[in-house]
C-alpha cells in the first residue's frame, strides 16, 4: 500500500486493524475461555493474530514508531490471552515466558 509520503503508517494501521478484528473473533471462542490451555491459546493467537499484524513485514522499513505501535497491540493482546490486567504491572518479560513468545521487533526480524 502507497501513501502520497511514502510512510508506513497507513500500511501499520490496517495490519492492526486486521489483526485485531482477528483478535476480537476469537475473544471469547478462544482467548478468554477457560477450556483451552495457555499453549492452545498463543498457537491459535500466532497463526491467526500475528499473521495478520505481520503481514508483508518483509518490505517494511519500519522506524521505532512503528514498532512501539505494533509492540503495543502485541501486548494488550497477551495480557488478554494470560487473563492480565493492566493494573497488575506484569512485566513484559515475564509475559514472554510465560506465553514463550518474543517481541515483536524480533518477530520483525526473523521474518
Amino acid at each position: 500500500m502507497f501513501s502520497n509520503d511514502c510512510s508506513l503508517v497507513s500500511e501499520i494501521e490496517q495490519c492492526i486493524k486486521a489483526a485485531s478484528f482477528a483478535f476480537g473473533s476469537l475473544l471469547h471462542q478462544v482467548f478468554v475461555n477457560h477450556n483451552p490451555a495457555i499453549p492452545t491459546k498463543v498457537a491459535v493467537y500466532k497463526a491467526v493474530c500475528v499473521s495478520e499484524l505481520l503481514y508483508s513485514c518483509e518490505a517494511w522499513t519500519p522506524y521505532r514508531r512503528h514498532v512501539k505501535a505494533l509492540e503495543a497491540f502485541h501486548i494488550r493482546c497477551l495480557l488478554t490471552i494470560l487473563g492480565i490486567s493492566w493494573w497488575q504491572k506484569i512485566p513484559h518479560i515475564e509475559m514472554f515466558s510465560r506465553t514463550r513468545l518474543t517481541p515483536v521487533e524480533h518477530l520483525l526480524a526473523q521474518r
